[in-house]
């Protein structure tokens, strides 16, 4: 599980270096009023965080929940072993 969400973030942070390369105008632009490397020195990591919450809530709701109500399903119908 731990697995899944480190591999997202991964590919987030590598998304974000992905636009960093082909996207992103020079360090000295002004952007909103400031240099742009001053303006995603804090958007940046601001960002990555929300999408990674976001993510892991993703597999949170499709896939650890669906799981845990089978596996739960599964072990309530298996009937105890006569001793």
């Amino acid at each position: 599980w731990s697995y899944a969400i480190y591999m997202g973030q991964t590919f987030w942070l590598q998304l974000i270096r992905y636009f960093e390369q082909h996207f992103y105008p020079p360090p000295d632009t002004i952007v909103l009023g400031c240099r742009w490397v001053v303006l995603t020195w804090w958007l940046e990591p601001a960002m990555l965080l929300l999408i990674c919450i976001a993510w892991g809530a993703l597999l949170a709701i499709f896939v650890e929940h669906p799981a845990n109500a089978a596996l739960r399903r599964m072990f309530a119908q298996r009937k105890p072993a006569n001793a």
